[in-house]
């Protein structure tokens, strides 16, 4: 027995020592393979689309729509817009949609003088007559109307038909599949962008991991080896459009299961590049571990497998080879779980949340979440981004996510800069199913630092471990748009 004890303390201590599955696998194919592997960026085989014809917005009275705004994260966003400096000045007009005239009215009510010039859009997630009326008043909208498998379809399809702009707080992997197979053409041809993931899935991880590739490319010297990004403040509750859309991610058949079993499920069909993390979808691996790379010791973050595909298409559409690895710390799971515990005691909130449910407002202002992403080089150089947000991650600061993004799709001046810093993926249209990355990139991380959505610092280490402080993210001028400059 004792030395069954042995062998098994044994066997968890290497496995707490372990590196990431795309390690393993690059030591596996040798150092020669692995540089030709990491060098092979990806591609797109189709032919470059022209610059469509923008949507004219003197002719539509919104620049921006909230779709489900009387749901619990879309009253959140409204909010959030009736305060915000774009929205205040008149820069960007706002409406709010949603199937109630009456819930819609009281909530523009509640708003008080702030919500007097949003105007209200009623329409049913599944009536397509009701829905093109309503994507034809506006030249961008963000929708937090979920399951999307079962509400988001149709506001897909005719945003993509229309050129209108598309934001989403998605993470269901099998639909946001099913959009790229059947709207991504579409929306190049026409220039929509429509943009899946977000919110905290996925925008921080995805955002987080092309600003420590940018800053890489900028301050260091070698090429781009990994990428990791680790949790280590997490208080807040998953939210119920989260769980409703866990639910909808369950595999339904055999070709559904495989499906769910790829990594790079969301990766271009025409893209090739070095796939390192084809054996395990959040890169972090199964078992607790210890991460050289970030110094933390934890395990697989539940939520890898949503924003790891969703950096993956991101990797793909900017043209980055490099694996990603995402984890949360066990203090992060045990401060969690503390904070979890003393907001129940207190009373108010629900375990299991329906859909348009939420927890009460001192939970979400206590809530907060922050991470570290780490771009790792060939010559062991590293960018770090430390990203915190205040507020509960699965609402309030989410719902602020989404809002950011809304007004950068609505603001031109925003939505035609480079995605990195003077780099855009493309010559030609920038539509099609997006990540937050690939559709907005940094201007949208910009947005967040700026407006108090986040807050960000960044160092690099060179290959003698030097440590450097970097600039703050600010490498976008920033020039809001007169009154009359719309679309």
């Amino acid at each position: 027995t004792v030395t069954m004890w042995k062998y098994l303390i044994a066997v968890l201590a290497m496995l707490a020592v372990a590196p990431k599955p795309s390690d393993i696998y690059l030591y596996v194919m040798g150092p020669e393979e692995a540089q030709k592997c990491l060098k092979k960026l990806p591609r797109r085989d189709e032919p470059r689309l022209p610059i469509p014809v923008e949507v004219n917005a003197a002719n539509r009275p919104y620049d921006l729509l909230v779709y489900g705004a009387t749901g619990f994260t879309g009253k959140l966003c409204a909010e959030y817009l009736s305060h915000h400096p774009d929205v205040t000045s008149g820069r960007v007009r706002v409406g709010l949609g949603g199937r109630s005239e009456k819930k819609l009215k009281k909530l523009k009510q509640s708003l008080g003088k702030a919500g007097e010039n949003f105007g209200i859009e009623v329409a049913d997630s599944g009536n397509t007559t009701q829905i093109l009326r309503l994507v034809r008043t506006t030249t961008a909208i963000i929708t937090t109307v979920g399951p999307y498998t079962k509400y988001g379809t149709i506001l897909v399809e005719v945003c993509s038909q229309l050129g209108v702009h598309y934001a989403d707080l998605s993470g269901e992997p099998l639909w946001q599949r099913k959009m790229i197979d059947d709207w991504d053409k579409t929306a190049k041809e026409l220039g929509s962008r429509i943009i899946v993931a977000a919110g905290y899935d996925s925008a921080p991880f995805d955002l987080g991991t092309f600003a420590a590739l940018d800053y890489a490319e900028r301050f260091l010297s070698g090429g781009p080896k990994d990428v990791t990004a680790v949790v280590h403040t997490m208080r807040g509750m998953a939210s119920g459009g989260t769980i409703a859309s866990a639910m909808q991610s369950v595999p339904k058949n055999e070709s559904e299961m495989r499906q769910m079993m790829d990594p790079y499920l969301l990766k271009g069909r025409h893209a090739v590049g070095c796939e390192l993390d084809k054996y395990d979808v959040s890169g972090w691996g199964l078992w607790p571990r210890y991460d050289f790379t970030t110094g933390a010791f934890g395990v697989m973050h539940f939520m890898a497998p949503i924003n790891a595909r969703i950096v993956r298409r991101s990797m793909a559409l900017l043209k980055y080879a490099a694996p990603y690895a995402e984890g949360i710390t066990l203090y992060a799971l045990l401060d969690w779980f503390t904070f979890f515990l003393n907001e129940y005691l207190k009373g108010g909130l629900s375990i299991f949340p329906a859909p348009g449910e939420g927890p009460p407002e001192r939970t979400m202002r206590n809530g907060r979440v922050r991470l570290q992403v780490v771009a790792t080089t060939d010559k062991g150089e590293k960018a770090t981004v430390h990203l915190s947000f205040p507020g509960d991650p699965g609402y309030l600061a989410t719902s602020r996510m989404i809002s950011e993004a809304g007004l950068c799709l609505a603001i031109k001046e925003c939505r035609d800069l480079p995605q990195m810093t003077d780099k855009v993926s493309t010559a030609g249209s920038r539509g099609g199913v997006h990540t937050p990355a690939s559709g907005l990139g940094l201007p949208l991380l910009e947005r967040y630092v700026r407006n108090g959505v986040a807050s960000m610092k960044v160092t690099t280490t060179d290959e003698n471990g030097v440590e450097t402080v970097r600039p703050a993210l600010k490498i976008h001028p920033y020039t809001p748009p007169k009154t009359d400059e719309y679309i």
